[in-house]
């Protein structure tokens, strides 16, 4: 039985919004999400199309900065810099559905289809519906069901009438998927009874570029690298939430930790000079010459005072 049109746009957008929200963590693929409505999407195969995902956007841009240490406005060979500024631009989709489904069974499905693709481009990027695809949309759907307690889908004959074959061989097909809660490996329900460490891979983009971020900060070698370095985390797109928590710490224990070395080095001139340069030369001859002509005044008023004495005798 179908439910009334506006009823069934609600229940699309609320479906879709909740796999989003559970499954999408990169903020650049949930930053633009677009979902439209249409009386028909034409036929592929003799197949009416119930849904269609358009993915655009996206890609990154790096800027590159060297920067040097200088004295008197010279640069210090050796002490060159290079500051790398990344900026990750949001992927826009535009996810198109029909205006009326037969009935919640066939809509249902047309949303987990959907997001399938959109959970897909935003983890492994372009892909077909091959095995993977539809081994990922069961185990979406099979934790959507168990969610909002529904019962599986009584029909799902067509759920393959786009197969078109296993063409990906570099694609992994072998992900777990929690019998608890039904989570995709390697995520768990906070509710889950299952406490087993997640079987994290070193490879995920979202982790490595965090780790990148945070790095950055740590590795600072001076406080003006430093505040270079905190520009370019902010301007980063995952400088939010817990992980803006995170590089703001960074960022101040890093820098505590310069201002305190730069006070022991001010204070201690032998740990950061390793001899005289040419202001201390100058300054030495300057005093060297000085002394030197005290002696000689000195010694001609002496000698000056002695002819006086000598001439006042030989008078008498």
């Amino acid at each position: 039985m179908s439910a009334p049109f506006n009823q069934q746009k609600q229940l699309i957008k609320k479906y879709f919004n909740l796999l989003v929200e559970e499954f999408i963590t990169d903020p650049r693929h949930k930053k633009d999400i677009s979902i439209v409505f249409k009386n028909h999407l034409g036929s592929s195969k003799n197949l009416q199309i119930l849904g269609h995902t358009e993915q655009s956007g996206g890609g990154s841009k790096t800027k590159k900065k060297t920067t040097w240490t200088t004295i008197n406005g010279a640069k210090v060979p050796g002490t060159e810099r290079i500051t790398t500024n990344t900026t990750y631009f949001p992927y826009k989709y535009v996810i198109t559905f029909l205006n009326h489904y037969k009935d919640k069974d066939e809509l249902r499905g047309t949303v987990v289809h959907e997001f399938t693709h959109h959970y897909l481009y935003s983890t492994i990027g372009k892909h077909d519906h091959d095995d993977h695809f539809y081994s990922t949309m069961e185990r979406l759907e099979n934790w959507f069901d168990k969610n909002q307690g529904l019962s599986p889908r009584v029909d799902k004959s067509h759920d393959r009438d786009q197969y078109v074959g296993d063409n990906n061989s570099n694609t992994n097909d072998k992900e777990n998927t929690c019998p608890k809660c039904s989570y995709l490996s390697p995520y768990h329900s906070p509710s889950c009874s299952i406490n087993r460490q997640p079987n994290q891979r070193s490879d995920d983009p979202q982790k490595e570029e965090f780790r990148r971020l945070n790095n950055l900060l740590k590795n600072s070698p001076n406080l003006a690298v430093l505040e270079s370095n905190y520009q370019t985390v902010k301007n980063n797109d995952f400088y939010s939430g817990k992980n803006k928590e995170v590089l703001d710490t960074s960022y101040q224990t890093q820098k505590k930790h310069l201002q305190f070395w730069n006070g022991n080095q001010s204070q201690s001139p032998s740990t950061n000079k390793k001899g005289f340069g040419s202001e201390e030369y100058f300054l030495i001859l300057l005093l060297v010459v000085g002394v030197l002509f005290i002696v000689i005044i000195g010694y001609l008023i002496l000698s000056d005072g002695n002819k006086n004495k000598f001439r006042a005798k030989q008078k008498k």
